[in-house]
């Protein structure tokens, strides 16, 4: 699998540019150096709207447990939908579209931004934590809604006096931190309040 996975990004990478073929014999080995020549390809040019724009939806992405709804996406960065689909258009192959929402489109994509080898385009995970479960604490109208399929969110994602009033789509997980659901993900993009 990670052998198509590479010969995939080779085909990336010559499909948009980043990678000439007259120069195949120059091709680097592992997908981390693949990840960053096509990255430095795209967004080298435009490091302050990589910063700005692209840089917090990857960072949603790389916290979010599952598809990241796009209502929710805008409502988080405050952002309107044709921002978002800009940016959206900007990551191209790199996410993937799901009727649920976007995601990263292989756990290597983010395990490389989130590794030094990715420095300049490295992305912290732990701030897309913090930002979604702030949100998603900030914008519960049912605190008992809780889903059995519940993904895991460190638990800096709330301030210490706030640890102990855990509403209900939040709860602790021993050690582990918090766990949210993407039931209340889903609902609080939709504006639903089920009871």
């Amino acid at each position: 699998m990670a052998g198509i996975l590479y010969l995939d990004q080779i085909f990336q990478g010559v499909k948009n540019g980043a990678i000439e073929t007259d120069r195949m014999d120059q091709i680097p080995k592992g997908l981390g150096s693949l990840y960053f020549i096509q990255f430095s390809h795209r967004f080298n040019s435009k490091m302050a709207s990589y910063d700005n724009n692209l840089k917090p939806l990857l960072r949603l992405a790389l916290a979010s447990p599952g598809p990241l709804p796009e209502k929710l996406t805008c409502a988080a960065l405050t952002w309107d939908t044709e921002h978002y689909r800009r940016q959206r258009i900007q990551l191209g192959a790199f996410l993937h579209d799901s009727p649920e929402g976007i995601g990263l489109f292989h756990k290597s994509l983010a395990e490389w931004l989130s590794s030094p080898e990715s420095s300049p385009f490295y992305v912290d995970k732990d701030i897309g934590s913090k930002q979604l479960g702030n949100f998603l604490w900030s914008t519960s109208k049912n605190p008992t809604r809780i889903s059995p399929t519940a993904a895991r969110l460190p638990i800096n994602s709330v301030g210490e006096s706030e640890r102990g009033a855990v509403p209900g789509f939040l709860s602790q997980a021993p050690s582990t931190g918090l766990v949210i659901s993407e039931t209340a993900i889903r609902d609080s993009a939709a504006g639903s309040a089920r009871p």
